[in-house]
């Protein structure tokens, strides 16, 4: 049984690792992709006959920072998951590793204590910042500054003393082909489980404290 509970733990400890590396390899990725879209709106921007629409391009940096910005939370969620897990198993085997991310008050003075020994500039210091929440606030802005961008583009396509019918109607369907298929794909292809809702009813309805509770005793192995 101790044996079982072990390859649990390292299972789970590897999953973890897993989402966390994870986490990062898609940023880069998305990131890339959308410095090469980026380079192309530009170049069709400043070109007198564009490739491919300007505005169609800041639709689709808008749409990839947007499902960038889901993913991140949704990775963070399974880092959590995997995490809540580890922590139980650890709990049933009677070791600490990553249960020691919540220090005791003594703990947390001697590591901050430690750091501050050092020294060094505020600059260069080490701080307790959430690292994935910062990654949260770059693509959030990325998405901001996209969807700015494309509605600019919608308003300059609005323009009526320039515009030209065939143009405007192959935008339309573009953008109506990638609308229609995202709509299908959420709604059947289940790209999103509202966490709320569980087995025993939504978070709304449940007493104060009452996930908490569950949460800290199932961590302590006690559920």
């Amino acid at each position: 049984m101790k044996e079982r509970k072990k390859l649990e733990f390292e299972k789970a400890l590897e999953s973890r690792q897993f989402e966390i590396s994870n986490f990062w390899s898609r940023g880069w990725f998305f990131g890339a992709l959308i410095l090469a879209l980026i380079a192309g709106y530009f170049e069709n921007s400043s070109a007198k006959e564009f490739i491919f629409p300007p505005v169609c391009i800041s639709f689709l940096i808008t749409l990839f920072s947007l499902i960038q910005t889901l993913m991140n939370r949704g990775s963070k969620y399974w880092q959590e998951r995997w995490e809540y897990i580890t922590k139980n198993r650890e709990s049933s085997l009677r070791i600490d590793v990553t249960k020691t991310m919540k220090y005791d008050n003594t703990e947390k003075y001697y590591i901050d204590r430690s750091i501050l020994s050092k020294g060094e500039s505020w600059l260069t210091r080490g701080q307790r910042f959430s690292v994935s929440k910062l990654a949260f606030i770059v693509w959030d802005i990325i998405f901001l500054t996209a969807t700015l961008c494309w509605i600019n583009d919608i308003i300059q396509c609005t323009n009526f003393n320039k515009i030209n019918t065939e143009f405007t109607v192959k935008i339309i369907v573009f953008h109506t082909v990638i609308i229609i298929y995202i709509i299908i794909f959420w709604k059947r292809g289940r790209v999103f489980e509202d966490i709320r809702k569980t087995q025993k009813g939504t978070l709304e309805n449940s007493q104060p404290n009452e996930y908490y509770d569950d949460c800290n005793k199932y961590i302590n192995n006690n559920l």
